[in-house]
């Protein structure tokens, strides 16, 4: 988080493509998708930095006695 960070907490939609694993491509598809909220402010679009850490993905339910 730099100085002149005008919202702490949240992360320019660019910068985060950058930073990240993710393309701004793929980030923009999952704003439009619902998977993650956008936070506009005049031309430019904030995500939250909660909202980038990856989370764990579901484990299948075991079987138990073949059912």
């Amino acid at each position: 988080m730099s100085s002149n960070d005008p919202f702490p907490g949240y992360t320019e939609i660019k910068v985060a493509a950058e930073r990240g694993p993710k393309s701004l491509f793929t980030l923009r598809r999952w704003v439009r998708e619902g998977r993650i909220r956008a936070y506009k402010w005049g031309h430019t679009v904030y995500l939250k930095d909660e909202d980038l850490v990856p989370k764990p993905m579901p484990q299948p339910q075991r079987r138990i006695n073949g059912k």
